[in-house]
């Protein structure tokens, strides 16, 4: 399962699988739109944890949850890591900005 079927926090299309960091707060959402059409949305949280505390909670957390890493660099900045399961992937973007991190997935059908 984990399709684009639920509702959680005014997210509509996040799988149900889906960890999100404790204590962030969304700061914005959009469902790109694209030719042919683009089956996804774009969330972004705020958080007060660090790059690496966020980048290794989504590690351990899709992980677990039986995603699987196809790719990884936390050592840039932003980092960015792409997680798949299934026919759906998750590509993040996590950096600091101001005095918070910023959280940005794009989840998307492959």
């Amino acid at each position: 399962s984990g399709g684009f079927e639920i509702e959680r926090g005014g997210l509509r299309a996040f799988p149900r699988d889906f960890p999100v960091y404790p204590g962030s707060l969304v700061a914005g959402s959009w469902e790109p739109r694209s030719t042919p059409p683009f089956e996804g949305i774009t969330v972004v949280w705020e958080s007060t944890g660090t790059v690496n505390e966020v980048a290794d909670y989504y590690n351990g957390g899709l992980n677990g949850a039986g995603w699987s890493v196809t790719s990884s660099d936390v050592a840039s900045s932003p980092a960015s890591m792409t997680f798949e399961k299934g026919q759906i992937m998750a590509h993040f973007w996590i950096g600091s900005e101001r005095e918070s991190t910023v959280i940005q997935v794009t989840v998307a059908s492959k």
